[in-house]
């Protein structure tokens, strides 16, 4: 049993031999006695033709008769052969099919699987013809045996093992000239023609001279020996992929998400996905030219293996040239190998420059690295002090070697050559890099099928989130009630059409439909039947009918549907289901991403990689940024510009950790400034998940770095009009665009004037063409002419700004643009297919999150008993624990930073947070960037940390499952008051609270309030007071934050979620005051809580109480003293 190229599978030796086109020992040793046997009788055979017929025929009739047997015995054992061969290669074509298609299969290994792909399939192609061959074989045996022709079955040599080179079949590359076209080849006397359009063929030929590649399409039906051939596919394979040379593709379709082409006079179809442009943000049109490589193909170049249920013939190409794992070294590896070692190698493919190297295994603690090219199998270590690869032993083994495709220029040279004189030492660096990386991804393929299942299971999420936040379905018993011959009506009461899921029933979806001009009944609305035989519901109608349904809803909210329903439907009782499907953009965008994701369809594909196996991550460091020095703009914080080095220096991916108050906006605003200091030509992303940390850090950059920001940088930010801050309204996109339109209609007009009058007309009609585009409204322009203009817009704005979700919008070419560098700030709070949005579309990613704070926020749908049940691993903590998390946890602490030094709130305050949430194993890391002595206090009351216990009760309001509580609601609105009396400045406010209901009823009690006192000139005017849940107020902070805690008894395991109390305890810059019941608190139990953070609180609060009151006490002395003196 044999191993084959790196797969878990085993296969007899004959089948590596057979895909490899080589012979068995076995199969060798028998040959050569066929061939000595025939030698000898053919020797004979010579000598008694010298005897008289009589005597001939006697001695030649029994030898014939032998030798036949012999042919035929030897047919019997070949013939015999093909079953386990066949079953070898169908094992083989499922299981490298499997793994080109898996999610777990890295970019560089698909690239090598898919000419294993080709390998195979041209195996099975060639056993089919092997057959033949056989069968033609056996009827020339019989042929002549019934004829009775001694002397030609003497002279019929013995079957092949393998099928003779002469022998065409399908996907069979040969290289003939024109007089050889039409005509019987030698041997077998098959015939190979171009079948229709000859003329074209002829045409395409005619560069090659005598020597043209064609590919073997298929044999007549009718004749056994004529055969069709394509120079278009014989040139491609020939001339593009063997050398892994790019081929021009004549675009003829285009839409968002792939282009179609031909190639060679259209014979050749061809896809290429968006993503796999060079420029994604600039589709192409019909006619034009694309050079491209093709990447994903069968044998006979007609289909693309990666994508199932294929409907064209067409393979896969990409604009890009086959993938590299980030090596940023165009300079060649040199393989040194002592001459004598080659003495044994025959292979001819090894010694050529463009037959591609393969890494088979590595090992590089021991420095051993076993390389493959061709046939041929190395083993190589790199030398102390030799800037290459030193060979030491050399196999010229039965069949191809195949392994992980290398992504360099390797070159092999003697060791008569002193390669140490070359110094190309960072090429063996990336290479020792290389191969430590595939070592650890292979030796954890576990844990990257356990990765790849947790990102799968998203897409999960994402449907049941569309079934059940989008679709609403009624399902119904009733006999259709024929109209006519052709029509009938099916009925749907008012009370069914009204029954309410989540809020919604079918009707309101269907009346929103309606309400909505930009949707159509034909794409939202389904009508099906339950087949009892399928169990399952299949459409009423065929897709092409929907339109020709009418949907009639009646006053009382009951439905009539008529329509052409089969006549075996009418006057017989029938299942039926109607669907209304609402689009939404948002998860429609996920999903894509994940599906992006899972097929390769990226700009940086050792993403992919570090996203499936970040344990197995080695970090690689920028050589742009690895030896420079880096000038500081403004002042950072060590661990600041810590993080802001590693992020430079990183090239692929690094995650920094900043906690509250700790700066992570001028983390982003430097990391801006040395980007686009260093190269003003880089293209950054800057993305969050909420709208308000994109424009904070905008709008910080741009007052920042005015003249930066006016120069170097181009700023376009994405987003709706009314969700982006005014402060940035002339960067937003509408508003750009807008400018633009108008500056081009201006410099329109402006040609009209100055043209001359050969270029008048031209002028004028790009005059017409700007006017018409800048007055009519988007939705009545074509969309090729709405993503040219955005392209040239686009183009140099090398700052955008946007939203996870809001990044992937098909308006204007957004969903195509492709970055440099993302920076993606509050990584904490997406979800894995918000993140996957930008990771797609970026060289280089920095994420910057919290996972000590909140989670994702998901949808509440989530979170119901009934979705776990549906999806039982979201009680694995999947909602809870985010990617960020998961990631900051995995990876090497050389990709990852933590900002450690806050400066947002109060010294008493910070050591709180510190100490209680960002301590770790005893190790703390969030410290106090401010000196208790040099911070500057707030008089507004005595305290930083204070405890307010109010002894009230938890209710939970009618039609409610939140809580709330009177008493601790009214004591917040009193103890503001008082504040409200004490304050001489302006004063930011926020009471925070985890529930809903307490959230709702304090804005009532304040509502009251200020009515109450509006004679009085509204006391709390001098606080500007905001009411929010924990989870809303991430990311915001006030001078004085009040938190109500609500419970009075039962479990606090809500309460005590570290996440949600540390977002509490962190937003207060000068003082944090809780209100609650401290002895019920104090006292509680934990659930499955770590500890009950309250005790420690109010332990912390009493004694910041005491040693206030004892400092008084002390000033209060001394006053006295020093009274008395005076």
């Amino acid at each position: 049993m044999w191993q084959i190229i790196g797969l878990a599978v085993f296969v007899a030796a004959k089948v590596v031999k057979w895909i490899f086109n080589c012979k068995t020992e076995e199969e060798i040793k028998r040959g050569e006695r066929l061939r000595e046997e025939h030698e000898t009788i053919r020797q004979e055979f010579e000598d008694a033709c010298t005897k008289p017929r009589e005597d001939f025929v006697r001695w030649a009739k029994p030898k014939a008769d032998s030798w036949r047997k012999k042919l035929l015995e030897a047919l019997n054992v070949h013939r015999a052969k093909i079953a386990p061969i066949r079953e070898g290669l169908d094992q083989l074509y499922k299981t490298v099919s499997t793994e080109i298609a898996a999610d777990t299969t890295s970019p560089f290994r698909r690239l090598s699987l898919q000419y294993a792909f080709c390998r195979i399939e041209d195996a099975t192609l060639r056993l089919h013809a092997y057959e033949d061959y056989l069968d033609h074989t056996e009827g020339e045996i019989r042929r002549v045996t019934d004829r009775r022709e001694y002397e030609a079955m003497i002279k019929l040599d013995p079957t092949e093992p393998l099928l003779p080179d002469e022998w065409l079949y399908r996907g069979k590359l040969v290289i003939v000239s024109l007089d050889e076209i039409k005509k019987p080849l030698p041997r077998f006397g098959h015939k190979l023609s171009f079948g229709r359009d000859t003329d074209r063929q002829l045409a395409l030929a005619m560069p090659f001279a005598d020597e043209i590649p064609v590919m073997v399409t298929g044999g007549s039906k009718h004749r056994n020996t004529s055969f069709y051939g394509c120079v278009a596919r014989g040139a491609l394979y020939y001339e593009h992929i063997i050398p892994t040379e790019p081929v021009e593709m004549t675009v003829t379709y285009a839409n968002r998400t792939e282009i179609a082409g031909t190639a060679f006079d259209d014979f050749v179809r061809l896809t290429l996905p968006v993503t796999k442009l060079t420029h994604k943000h600039i589709l192409p049109i019909p006619g034009q030219t694309l050079l491209v490589y093709p990447d994903a193909f069968n044998i006979t170049l007609d289909r693309n293996p990666l994508v199932q249920d294929q409907k064209g013939r067409a393979i896969g190409v990409s604009q890009l040239p086959p993938p590299q794992l980030g090596a940023s070294y165009q300079h060649p590896l040199f393989v040194r190998v002592p001459e004598k070692l080659l003495d044994d190698v025959s292979d001819s493919e090894f010694f050529n420059p463009v037959t591609q190297w393969n890494l088979l295994t590595s090992d590089p603690e021991k420095n051993q690295y076993l390389l493959g090219k061709s046939r041929v199998r190395l083993v190589a270590t790199i030398g102390e002090g030799v800037a290459g690869l030193c060979v030491e032993q050399v196999v010229q083994t039965d069949h191809i070697q195949v392994g992980h495709q290398l992504p360099f220029t390797l070159t092999l040279v003697t060791d008569t050559i002193d390669i140490r004189t070359l110094h190309w030492q960072p090429a063996i660096d990336t290479f020792r890099q290389y191969a430590t990386q595939i070592a650890l991804n292979d030796g954890r393929e576990g844990l990257r099928c356990a990765q790849t299942t947790f990102m799968r299971r998203w897409q999960r999420v994402l449907d049941y989130q569309r079934d059940a936040e989008c679709m609403r379905a009624v399902t119904f018993d009733t006999i259709p009630a024929a109209l006519d011959e052709r029509l009938s009506t099916l009925h749907i009461s008012a009370e069914q059409m009204r029954e309410e899921t989540l809020g919604a029933s079918a009707l309101d979806y269907l009346r929103q439909v309606d309400r909505d001009t930009m949707l159509r009944r034909e794409h939202c609305l389904r009508i099906e039947q339950w087949d009892s035989e399928r169990f399952a519901f299949i459409p009423a109608v065929p897709d092409r009918h929907r339109a020709s349904l009418d949907y009639e809803p009646a006053d009382d909210g009951a439905l009539a549907i008529r329509g052409q329903f089969p006549k075996s439907w009418q006057d017989a009782q029938g299942r039926y289901r109607f669907r209304v499907q609402l689009p939404s953009t948002a998860l429609k965008r996920q999903q894509r991403a994940l599906e992006d994701f899972f097929h390769d369809r990226m700009v940086q594909p050792a993403l992919k990689d570090i996203l499936l196996s970040p344990q197995s991550y080695l970090p690689v460091e920028d050589p742009f940024w690895a030896g420079r020095e880096i000038h500081w703009h403004g002042k950072l914080s060590p661990s600041q510009r810590e993080a802001v080095s590693m992020a430079l220096k990183a090239k692929h991916l690094a995650l920094i950790q900043g906690p509250p108050g700790t700066g992570k906006t001028t983390a982003i605003v430097e990391l801006l400034y040395q980007l686009f200091t260093a190269n003003s030509n880089c293209r950054v992303l800057l993305v969050s998940q909420q709208n308000t940390a994109v424009d904070n850090a905008l709008e910080r950059f741009m007052q920042r770095f005015p003249q930066l920001a006016q120069t170097a940088v181009q700023v376009i930010r994405i987003g709706n009009r009314e969700k982006v801050s005014p402060a940035l309204s002339n960067y937003q996109f509408d508003q750009r665009y807008a400018q633009f339109l108008k500056r081009l209609s201006q410099d329109a007009r402006k040609q009209v004037l100055e043209a001359d009058e050969e270029r008048y007309d031209i002028a004028c009609q790009w005059s017409t063409l700007t006017d018409y585009v800048s007055t009519t409204p988007e939705n009545l322009l074509d969309r090729p002419t709405l993503e040219e203009l955005s392209t040239v817009l686009l183009a140099d704005k090398n700052l955008a700004g946007a939203t996870c979700v809001g990044l992937s919008t098909p308006k204007g070419g957004v969903d195509q643009l492709a970055f440099d560098v993302a920076i993606i700030d509050e990584a904490g709070r997406a979800t894995v297919p918000e993140l996957l949005i930008p990771l797609l579309r970026c060289r280089k990613a920095i994420l910057i999150g919290d996972h000590y704070q909140l989670p994702p926020c998901v949808s509440p749908l989530l979170r119901e008993e009934s979705a776990r049940d549906v999806m039982p691993f979201l009680r694995e903590a999947f909602l809870e624990t985010s990617f960020f998390e998961l990631f900051f946890e995995q990876l090497p602490d050389a990709s990852k930073a933590i900002l450690k030094e806050q400066y947002r709130m109060a010294p008493e305050i910070g050591d709180l947070v510190g100490e209680l949430f960002y301590t770790r194993h005893r190790v703390r890391t969030l410290f106090n960037g401010t000196a208790a002595g040099e911070w500057a206090r707030s008089e507004l009351i005595p305290h930083s940390l204070n405890w307010v216990s109010v002894k009230g009760r938890q209710t939970r309001p009618s039609g409610s499952r939140s809580l709330c509580n009177h008493a601790e609601a009214e004591a917040i609105v009193r103890f503001l008051s008082s504040v409200a009396g004490c304050a001489e400045t302006q004063t930011d406010v926020a009471v925070i609270t985890p529930y809903a209901a307490q959230k709702k009823l304090i804005l009532d009690k304040l509502n009251t309030y200020r009515a109450g006192h509006a004679e009085q000139g509204g006391t709390l005017d001098c606080l500007t007071i905001k009411v929010d849940t924990v989870d809303g107020f991430q990311g915001s902070e006030a001078d004085l934050v009040c938190y109500s805690t609500v419970r009075t008894h039962g479990g606090l395991q809500f309460l005590l979620d570290k996440k949600r109390l540390n977002v509490a305890c962190s937003r207060a810059k000068h003082h944090l005051v809780f209100f609650g019941d401290a002895d019920f608190l104090e006292r509680a139990g934990t659930g499955d809580a770590e500890e009950n953070y309250f005790a420690a609180i109010l332990n912390r609060a009493h004694r910041l109480s005491l040693q206030t009151s004892a400092q008084q006490n002390l000033r209060t002395q001394r006053r006295d003293r020093y009274r008395v003196i005076a």
